[in-house]
């Protein structure tokens, strides 16, 4: 018996079940990042730098799945076809912007804080500098915008839209998002609900899969959606301590949910589909 005899049957189940296989990859190597980057943090200290890399190092286990799981199934060319998402940057102007839109609702989410005379801000903020701001923008690029979306939105959601309605579809992938960022919440706890979290993922893929339909699969602004999401938690809570992080999740999460149902009344289960591949 060969090597390649004894590989083949496993290379045989990823092929016929790409989707599958990539869930099951994207969460087990995310499960073995956090173990490695528990046992890091328990035999050293860490820098804020190091653990900013350390966290893209687990965000990126997605792509990684979906690299796998393609090479397999389509070897290099498929590879290439797969990255090629993140190159389709000639668009209308309109969609950059639609991209940067959750730095806006950070913003609003902020405004309706204060607008309900809230007056319990957070107790420290760490400041914005410049050197910081450029620090936020380098790392959430390289952490769950860029590490996750060439999987999610690249890989899978293409795949799910030609089983099902891109409604079902993007319900089913915010559900295995939502899923595969709870294993990080049971070592570390948000303090915002599990329940309004996978909400916020749900009514966030609807959207999402939405704006990949419309702008012809183009996973550059899904990424730079993503990036902005990240950075308007950040930015208005963490740094500039201008609402609490669980306030700002909880007003966003209504925004966007209510986003998403907009869509669905107006577009219907196929969410607008002009791609499927």
């Amino acid at each position: 018996m060969t090597i390649k005899s004894i590989h083949e049957p496993k290379r045989n189940l990823l092929r016929k079940y790409p989707l599958g296989s990539f869930f099951v990859l994207s969460y087990l190597f995310f499960l073995i990042a956090l173990l490695i980057i528990a046992a890091i943090i328990s035999l050293t200290s860490v820098s804020d730098i190091i653990m900013g890399f350390l966290i893209a190092f687990g965000a990126w286990t997605p792509n990684l799945a979906a690299i796998v799981i393609t090479g397999v199934t389509g070897g290099q060319t498929e590879v290439r076809r797969l990255f090629a998402g993140w190159l389709k940057w000639r668009v209308n102007p309109g969609w950059y912007l639609f991209g940067l839109v959750p730095i806006l609702i950070a913003f609003l989410s902020v405004g309706l804080f204060s607008l309900a005379g809230n007056a319990s801000l957070p107790e420290t903020r760490n400041g914005l500098t410049t050197s910081a701001f450029l620090l936020m923008i380098f790392f959430n690029t390289i952490q769950g915008a860029a590490g996750e979306e060439l999987g999610w939105r690249g890989f899978a959601l293409p795949g799910l839209q030609k089983r099902y309605s891109s409604l079902a579809s993007a319900v089913i992938l915010g559900l295995m998002v939502s899923g595969w960022h709870g294993m990080l919440h049971l070592v570390s706890p948000t303090g915002i609900p599990e329940w309004q979290f996978v909400l916020a993922l749900i009514s966030y893929s609807i959207i999402v899969t939405w704006a990949y339909n419309k702008s012809r699969g183009n996973v550059l602004i899904a990424t730079l959606f993503h990036f902005a999401f990240n950075f308007g938690l950040e930015l208005v809570s963490m740094r500039l301590g201008l609402i609490p992080l669980e306030s700002l999740f909880a007003i966003g999460t209504a925004i966007y949910t209510a986003m998403a149902v907009i869509l669905i009344l107006i577009t219907g289960k196929n969410l607008s589909k002009e791609i499927t591949s």
